[in-house]
């Protein structure tokens, strides 16, 4: 058996328990600096040539130079010359908290798969590992200038300066043309140094050129810049219908320049401006929350290579389909209206962002499950959803264990002693309570053998025999602060609370 290793976040190990569909036996782990589950994928992959390398920069602008006449309204940019912008760096966490230190900076976009290599779309899907010892080896493109944390590895791997982001070029006049034989302007030193180095790594395909008509004397450039836009929908086949996917984030790169937009409530987005053909990215993840390919991976929905072009999609793959609704709910709970609850745990509340597992597989008489012993080992995901077969059925029981994790946050002292009747009968009202907004059809049916409690004290109608009503969600889960035992949580309910049917709660209870 691997020993578990001690973990220092400020608070004690000790109370962390597996509540809310979960399995009986703790995961234990060990931290393992040298467990990089997804090397490996590298051979699968093809390093590419980089143009925005510094060293292939300088033989462009040299190439350039040779070939090209600077007329004398452009004599200036003659004097123009490369200095590295950028580093591109792969950095490797030897823990989680190192990890979660690292991607609390929001400003950067981190990837956990190389930038520079062209992996087949298939590859790109199982990089989701299962090694559960494994800490992901991260990817980026900073400002030369950028400081890392303090302590953690870091490698520059290349130099590079990126034109589109130099200020050099921010008056550049947007025509879309270059002269293929005089720099008249900024445009036609940006446009052809791109060219140039483009054309020496071997990447010209990405750069969709066409001759200017008139006398062909002049390329119709990608460089032009252009706001990438779009909206992204799934089919949800318990509505019957495609909906829009809110609040979900949206990158956009080309090579080591990536923006991002988010999703607004229609589905819509745009992002920042970008030149050139540019890859479409879902990226399954907030500031409090990251979805997970498996047991590990990022989970990510790749959209296609485009020029001024928008991006309407409509998910319809089953695994994509998984990603959006945990997200959907997840999205719900940490944002949107949730009738005053208190939201799950944020990133500055636990070790690393809270990390939802969409496991492929389907389950094993389990929905989902909520370990916070993998939470606070922070590698590891804090909870789990298995493959369903229904939408409404990933929303109720991702809700279902983020009320878990939001009940956990209210007194992590004494959650372990909580008893396990209190703890999934709240988990399971909230599951219905807030499902509900979305989902109209969600009732009792789903809840098996949890009681109903908390819908009982809500809705007079749940169920037969029912004499207890009037009470709100929030004032529930006021009660349920600190209560360990099924009967101080009635009781404290009693105490807080007038309620024309208080003295049916006995009755209920039992």
């Amino acid at each position: 058996m691997k020993k578990l290793t001690t973990l220092n976040y400020g608070f004690p190990v000790l109370f962390a328990v597996l509540i809310g569909s979960c399995n009986t036996e703790p995961v234990l782990t060990e931290n393992n600096a040298n467990a990089r589950g997804k090397e490996y994928y590298l051979q699968l992959g093809q390093k590419l040539e980089n143009p925005y390398a510094v060293k292939n920069m300088r033989k462009a602008l040299d190439s350039v130079k040779s070939k090209m006449k600077f007329s004398k309204s452009a004599k200036n940019t003659s004097e123009f010359d490369i200095e590295t912008s950028h580093l591109y760096v792969k950095i490797e966490p030897k823990n989680a908290d190192e990890e979660a230190v690292l991607k609390r900076d929001t400003s950067q976009v981190f990837f956990d798969y190389p930038l520079d290599y062209e992996f087949p779309e298939e590859v790109l899907q199982q990089m989701g590992t299962n090694d559960a010892e494994s800490i992901s080896t991260y990817y980026v493109a900073v400002p030369k200038e950028y400081v890392f944390p303090a302590g953690i590895k870091t490698e520059v791997l290349e130099e590079l300066y990126i034109p589109e982001q130099d200020p050099y070029f921010d008056d550049v006049t947007e025509t879309g043309q270059v002269n293929k034989s005089t720099i008249g302007t900024k445009e036609d030193l940006l446009g052809s140094l791109l060219i140039e180095a483009f054309k020496l790594t071997n990447n010209e395909k990405e750069l969709g050129l066409e001759s200017w008509t008139a006398g062909k004397s002049s390329w119709w450039m990608f460089g032009s810049k252009w706001r990438p836009s779009g909206k992204i929908t799934m089919f949800d086949n318990s509505l019957n219908k495609v909906v829009p996917v809110e609040g979900a984030q949206i990158l956009i790169r080309q090579w080591f320049t990536v923006d991002s937009g988010i999703t607004d409530v229609n589905g819509n987005f745009s992002t920042g401006t970008v030149r050139g053909q540019a890859r479409y990215i879902i990226q399954w993840e907030r500031q409090h929350y990251d979805i997970r390919n498996g047991w590990f991976g990022q989970a990510e929905t790749r959209g296609p290579s485009k020029k001024k072009e928008s991006w309407n999609y409509t998910i319809t793959d089953v695994d994509d389909i998984q990603y959006a609704m945990i997200h959907r709910a997840a999205h719900h709970y940490y944002y949107k209206d949730i009738k005053e609850l208190r939201r799950p745990p944020f990133d500055s509340e636990m070790p690393s962002r809270m990390k939802i597992a969409a496991i492929h597989d389907l389950p094993n008489g389990l929905n989902g499950d909520t370990s916070f012993w993998r939470g606070l080992a922070g590698v590891l995901p804090t909870i789990r959803i298995y493959k369903r077969n229904n939408c409404h059925e990933y929303y109720g029981t991702t809700i279902h264990e983020l009320a878990h994790a939001s009940h956990w946050k209210m007194g992590w002292w004494t959650f372990q002693s909580v008893e396990d009747k209190v703890k999934e009968s709240w988990a399971r009202g909230v599951q219905w309570e807030l499902t509900r907004m979305v989902y109209p059809i969600y009732t009792n049916e789903y809840f098996g053998d949890y009681t109903g409690v908390v819908q009982d004290m809500i809705d007079k109608d749940y169920s037969i025999g029912d004499n207890v009503t009037g009470y709100n969600i929030r004032q529930i889960e006021n009660a349920l602060m600190y209560q360990k035992t099924w009967n101080d949580w009635k009781n404290k309910i009693k105490q807080d609370y007038e309620n024309t049917t208080e003295n049916n709660l006995d009755q209920l209870f039992s």
